[in-house]
Parts: structure tokens; sequence; C-alpha cells
């Protein structure tokens, strides 16, 4: 298993200042609009611009013209990607499809794809959810079906973050037996059999249904030889920690906006900020944020350690996270009234997301039964 070396505080430092910039400059509420509204759904000018700040590529290799960060790295990124609602597949390419490349790809496949997503000339999108499957990542649907060197493949994708997007689709499969090992493809989007119907999330990021249809695929295109569900598990655990981080980017914004607001509005001659009741409840959002922070960052030390409870703090991180995002996104709508939920007001748009992310990777009861069919985080306690 690669052992990334990361960037150091001072780069992580950089880095963050780098994003809080182009939210700033080249980010605004009303640019973002524009590419809601546009047939893509965002924008891709940005993701240029992503490929130039390096973002594409801090999850690859060094040897494939990546930064070789950490996953420590990656949540400096994804906090940004919250802070400012960002609308492009970062997570789904550069995060995602690059974990299961490096880590299941042959390595012809990793020479052509890592720098092409290092570079932005690529996206892709991961395809393993299934209606009947709920969040479990072992596909119980679509098989494949390969003799003499090709595959075809047969089933149903739901929920596939950019799937109408990417130029390439990485689909999870297996033989009809349930206990086989699970593979993995590469699948051009255009490929004969290959349909896509896209929609817009609550969210309004794109998601897409991709239904296949006797797909035919040559075996150099699979991704694992073995069972895939090891490189499976592992990159979905990045991405459980990436959207961790994404929605503390945007508690903290929903946090500072409602703290602003307060301070606007008047109630008896005073500054709602003024009355205790709301500063107490402006507390208790800032100790969540807090709180969720430092699960995040355990779980993200533990992950880039390889410690062998780091699957179960991922878990600790998306629950507490959820929970904190759930709490801090109502008191923020609250808050503002009814003015909250109005498309001009911007806490509304962070609340949307934070449920959709609660949603993403599992929510809180289905990490909460994993965290317990997992060995204890902690060791036993010894009678003295």
């Amino acid at each position: 298993m690669t052992t990334y070396v990361g960037l150091t505080q001072k780069e992580r430092d950089m880095l963050a200042a780098a994003g809080a910039r182009f939210i700033a400059e080249r980010y605004s509420a009303e640019r973002r609009r524009q590419l809601m509204c546009s047939a893509q759904g965002f924008g891709r000018e940005e993701w240029n611009v992503y490929s130039e700040l390096g973002w594409l590529g801090i999850a690859v290799p060094a040897q494939y013209g990546g930064a070789g960060g950490s996953n420590q790295d990656l949540t400096v990124i994804m906090e940004a990607v919250g802070c400012g609602l960002l609308l492009e597949p970062i997570l789904a390419t550069a995060i995602v499809a690059a974990g299961l490349i490096e880590l299941a790809g042959t390595p012809a496949q990793r020479e052509e794809l890592l720098p092409a997503i290092a570079a932005g000339r690529v996206m892709l999108a991961f395809g393993c959810l299934e209606s009947r499957a709920g969040y479990g990542q072992s596909p119980a649907e679509t098989f494949e079906n390969c003799a003499d060197g090709i595959c075809s493949l047969t089933g149903v994708k739901v929920a596939v973050m950019h799937g109408s997007s990417a130029d390439y689709l990485i689909v999870s499969a297996r033989p009809h037996r349930e206990d086989s090992p699970v593979g993995l493809y590469l699948v051009a989007r255009n490929t004969t059999g290959v349909s896509i119907s896209y929609a817009r999330g609550v969210d309004d990021r794109g998601i897409a249904t991709v239904r296949l249809q006797e797909v035919v695929v040559q075996a150099a295109n699979r991704l694992a030889t073995g069972d895939a569900r090891n490189a499976i598990n592992t990159v979905l655990d990045r991405a459980t920690l990436c959207v961790c981080a994404e929605a503390a980017g945007a508690m903290r914004v929903c946090n500072r906006l409602t703290v602003e607001y307060l301070k606007t509005r008047h109630q008896f001659g005073h500054p709602l900020s003024t009355f205790q009741a709301l500063q107490h409840r402006l507390a208790d959002m800032r100790i969540a944020e807090i709180e969720a922070r430092a699960v995040i960052q355990t779980a993200a030390e533990a992950l880039d350690a390889q410690a062998l409870n780091a699957p179960q703090l991922v878990s600790a991180a998306k629950i507490t996270t959820d929970r904190s995002a759930k709490f801090i996104g109502e008191q923020a709508v609250q808050l503002h009234g009814g003015m909250g939920m109005s498309n001009d007001y911007a806490v509304g748009h962070y609340y949307k997301r934070l449920l959709c992310i609660g949603a993403q990777f599992g929510d809180a009861d289905w990490h909460l039964e994993r965290l317990c069919s997992l060995e204890s985080i902690y060791p036993p306690v010894q009678n003295q």
C-alpha cells in the first residue's frame, strides 16, 4: 500500500489560503448560480483553475505528476469545497476515481489516467450504489459475464456523482455467484449499451442513473484482476472523510453567516446578537463544529498512519459530522427566520448541501451499525 508523506503544515496553510482567495475572487454567489443553470451544472473554466492550483493532483502519486498528498491534505481542499459550495467533480474524479485507479489499476492504466486526472484532461465517475443494496459497496445486481478476454456487463447504478459529465465510468460488477469476487471496469461514457439519466440533487449537484445492458468491455479495461473490495473500501473511507471535511467547511460558513445576520437584525431597539439566549445558541453551534473538526482530524491522521482502527474512526467522524451538520444547519436556518430558506440567502444552500452530505457514503445510522460490527476502537479495560 502507498505511504503518503504529505505536505508540511506551512504548505497546507498556503493551500487553504489559495482556496479562500479563489472563492473570494472567482466563485461568487452569482457565478455559482450561473454554473447551476448551465448544461453541465459546473464550470469547465474553474476545473482548469483547480488543475493549476494543484488540487486535482493532490491525491495522485508524484511519479504520475501529482503531489502524493496525504488524507490530511485532502481535508484542506475539501474544506475549501465546502466553504465555497463548489459544484465541480473534485471528489468524484480527483479523489474517488484517482484512488481506485491507483490501488486497483494496472500499470498501463495508471500511466495513462493518473497524469490526465492531475492535469484536468479527463473526468471520471464511480458507479457502485444500487437501489436494492442500500449503502453496501458490493454489487448485488450488476453482473459480469467474461469469456475469451471479453466481458459483458449488465445492471443499474444509482446516485452516480457527476455520472452524466464523466468521460469514463468505473463500474463494480461480479459474476452471478454471490460469493464471487468483485471486479472494477473502466467504461467509456459513449460505449454501446450505456444509458445515462441525468438529475439534479437537492444540493444542485448532478447525479445520474447509469444503466448497462450487455456492455462489452475488453479485459484490458478491467482495473483489478482479483477481488477489488479492499480497494473499494479503502477509497470509500477516504471519500467519507473528505465529505466530512467538506461539511466542516460548510458548517464554518453557516456559523459565520448566522452571526453576521444577527448583528444586522434588531428587536426592541437592540441587535439580535446581544440577546443572551441567542448567544447561547450560537455558542452551541460553534461547539458542534469544533467537535466535528476534532474527530475528522483524528480520523485523517489514522488513515495516513494506516492504523488498524482507521475504519472505525472514519465511521465515528461521519456520525459526529452528520449530527453536528444537522444541528448547525437547522439552527442557522431558524435564526435567519423565513429568509433562511430563500434562494437569495446563502445559508439555505449550505443547509441543503449539509443534508445531502449526511446521506453520502452512508448516513449516521449506517455508520453506527458499521462501527458496532467492527472491533472496538479501544482495548478492553483490564480489571485491577
